[in-house]
């Protein structure tokens, strides 16, 4: 999909310097892949590399879950005082 977005943005307005920033981000990004870990770079597939993979979190949901935490013992305090007031 990359390649056919690449594809598009070069025939429709010739912008060359984005097959560059691909051709040096693509490899990038599959050595940093663990299965290219353990299949190319020959890592045992222990710990951090052990199946099945972890499911790491996107920066979103750590900022979620840390706003959430955050703002957990206002929410309780407000649901006592609503207690208190009934």
């Amino acid at each position: 999909m990359p390649a056919a977005i690449s594809f598009f943005i070069w025939y429709k307005w010739a912008a060359v310097r984005h097959f560059g920033i691909q051709m040096v981000m693509t490899p990038m990004t599959l050595l940093g892949e663990k299965i290219m870990k353990i299949h190319l770079l020959g890592n045992e597939a222990t710990g951090d590399l052990s199946r099945p993979f972890k499911i790491e979190q996107g920066w979103m949901q750590n900022w979620i879950q840390e706003k959430t935490e955050s703002l957990a013992p206002e929410a309780e305090q407000k649901e006592k005082e609503k207690k208190k007031k009934k």
